[in-house]
């Protein structure tokens, strides 16, 4: 048996300086961090723990396993479940301040009306997740239960990629279009862009 012997020093201080380096960006910005997967090896609880002294509000994970671990009592703090339902029951997620991101029309027409907080994540051009764009028209967006519109860059990390200009375009679009709806009294809040995006 291999015996683990390895020690990862973290430097806390500098995890906070790349989320307060974000917050700068722009005013009013939210920052919310991934921290799936064991907060990538760094440890969610400790890392969860530290960014609420540093009044992060908006937090990401994959599943609600991860989710439920976290513990979160606080209905003020936002723990999206970027997996969506995953064929659990709404309740899982409410009685735990848990927000499932909805990934494809069947999850939402599941969701809608139940009275359950959730996020929408719509497709902008990766093919891979969310609901397709053409979709949205069919949705109401007037639902106070919706938290957060994201879409997801397909390289994010190639600065000078032209094609995450035009998935910016289409989710500027969107937005634009369900803002200047004067039937929708909801505040949405919009997400497009992961760390590599927020600096193109």
């Amino acid at each position: 048996m291999i015996k683990e012997s390895g020690i990862l020093n973290i430097n806390t201080k500098n995890l906070i300086y790349n989320y307060n380096f974000f917050k700068k960006l722009k005013k009013n910005l939210i920052v919310a961090p991934t921290i799936k997967a064991n907060a990538y090896g760094l440890g969610d609880k400790e890392v969860f723990n530290l960014l609420l002294k540093n009044n992060c509000k908006h937090f990401f994970v994959a599943t609600l396993d991860e989710g439920l671990k976290l513990k979160n009592k606080n209905k003020f703090i936002n723990i999206f479940i970027l997996n969506g339902l995953q064929d659990y029951s709404l309740n899982r997620f409410s009685n735990s301040n848990l927000i499932p991101v909805i990934n494809s029309k069947e999850e939402y027409e599941k969701i809608k009306n139940s009275g359950v907080k959730f996020a929408i994540h719509v497709d902008t051009g990766i093919n891979r997740l969310g609901i397709p764009i053409e979709k949205t028209n069919e949705m109401d967006f007037r639902d106070n239960n919706i938290q957060l519109i994201i879409s997801h860059l397909s390289s994010a990390d190639e600065y000078k990629n032209n094609y995450n200009f035009k998935q910016k375009k289409i989710f500027n679009k969107l937005r634009n279009r369900l803002n200047n709806n004067n039937n929708n009294k909801n505040k949405l809040i919009f997400s497009l862009a992961n760390s590599h995006g927020a600096i193109l």
